[in-house]
């Protein structure tokens, strides 16, 4: 059986340096964003630090989470639209906006993103994330991604 490979590992070496995902960043929060069918997820657990308070993850960490996810599904997405296979590289976006709705606070521990696609038209794609605690959906997010420059 083999196992899915992480849309973070089939980024270029030179574009794999993120503080959210980036397997060559030493300090980075090492998302991994898996790809099923039409969306993407992932498994984020944080680390003790990450709090707001004690036992509240820090909504920066939430954005962050849902950022770098946003656009693991985007590249993900985009790579599905132009045909790329499964085992080359894929394309690389940027942020161009990022809004995140807290919903509640998200207990520390393990969480949820699911991220899928709204629209994608040209360059940009409109992803829309939801993170969750358990069966608890505690912050929402909405990430405008755009193909980077030279893709």
């Amino acid at each position: 059986m083999n196992t899915p490979q992480a849309i973070q590992d089939r980024y270029p070496d030179e574009w794999n340096h993120c503080y959210g995902c980036g397997r060559l960043n030493d300090k980075s929060l090492r998302i991994t964003s898996y790809w099923t069918g039409d969306e993407a997820i992932c498994n984020y657990i944080p680390k003790d630090e990450q709090t707001a308070f004690p036992g509240v993850l820090s909504g920066g960490v939430i954005a962050s989470v849902i950022d770098c996810h946003s656009l693991a599904a985007a590249s993900a997405a985009f790579g599905a639209q132009l045909g790329i296979a499964e085992n080359e590289p894929l394309p690389r976006c940027v942020t161009a906006s990022l809004k995140v709705d807290f919903l509640k606070p998200t207990p520390l521990g393990p969480v949820t993103v699911r991220a899928h696609a709204q629209e994608i038209r040209g360059r940009k794609a409109i992803i829309i994330s939801h993170l969750f605690s358990g069966s608890e959906e505690c912050a929402r997010g909405e990430v405008i991604a755009v193909l980077k420059p030279d893709a």
